[in-house]
């Protein structure tokens, strides 16, 4: 038997109590946190990961916080008004 099933035989049955307006309330509040704060949880695991993988060497850095790309730019550029001169 299915608990959803089990729960409506015993509302049925008198067993459990009518839930109230404040209940519905407090519940959805509890269903609403509960979601929210697994969203949060697996995208700051998710950032601790890749930065983790970073230190490791796993993974690549991006173009904005690789320094020694941006040095390579910047003599490109220099190197570019150069040969303009």
């Amino acid at each position: 038997m299915k608990f959803d099933q089990m729960m409506f035989r015993k509302f049925n049955e008198g067993k459990l109590p009518t839930s109230n307006q404040d209940n519905q309330q407090t519940e959805s509040c509890v269903f609403i946190q509960k979601f929210a704060r697994g969203i949060l949880a697996r995208k700051k695991i998710q950032a601790m990961r890749y930065t983790e993988m970073e230190f490791l060497g796993m993974k690549r850095k991006t173009v904005d916080d690789d320094p020694f790309q941006e040095l390579k730019v910047n003599d490109y550029i220099r190197k570019g008004i150069q040969e303009g001169n």
